[in-house]
């Protein structure tokens, strides 16, 4: 005679016995030869699940549904991940530059108040130079704001800016 576990309950019973004491479910055993194990069921109820391989089943599939939500966002044009490089905008490269030549020009370079880009001129000539004109807002030396138009002259080579000249106008 062997204990053995009832399914409803869990609690130990006898193999022999056709009913747990404890809950009442009838219990059914089966010898299986090739295992040499014995399966304990209700008569009336379906064998209760395994809850070990129920729990990694949802694992799985929640790690599925997030690697597959992750690699769609990725994936998806426009998505902000991934962005095409944009051409070179050589005006707007000069006048950038420029601005930052002019600071170093200026007595107080914190003071500097740059105009909208759009107010800058950026022309290139023939040889491949440029000629920008910024006005900038700064104080002078004594502390007075002025406005001034700056013009650069810049020259763009082998992807590096070279100045050519800054200096100051009205």
């Amino acid at each position: 005679m062997a204990l053995i576990k009832c399914v409803e309950c869990w609690k130990s019973l006898s193999d022999k016995a056709t009913t747990c004491p404890n809950c009442g479910a009838p219990v059914e055993l089966s010898l299986h030869s090739s295992h040499n194990t014995i399966q304990v069921a209700t008569a009336n109820s379906p064998p209760q699940k395994n809850n070990r391989n129920f729990f990694y089943g949802m694992i799985f599939w929640m790690l599925l549904g997030i690697s597959a939500t992750i690699g769609m966002i990725w994936f998806t044009p426009n998505s902000g991940f991934k962005k095409a490089p944009e051409p070179y905008d050589e005006a707007y490269g000069a006048k950038a530059h420029c601005m930052q030549m002019i600071k170093q020009h200026l007595h107080n370079p914190d003071s500097a108040e740059f105009a909208h880009t759009s107010e800058a001129s950026a022309n290139k000539d023939e040889t491949g130079a440029w000629r920008v004109v910024f006005p900038v807002r700064a104080e002078n030396g004594f502390g007075a704001l002025r406005l001034v138009n700056f013009e650069c002259m810049l020259i763009y080579t082998e992807g590096s800016w070279v100045t050519l000249g800054v200096k100051q106008g009205n």
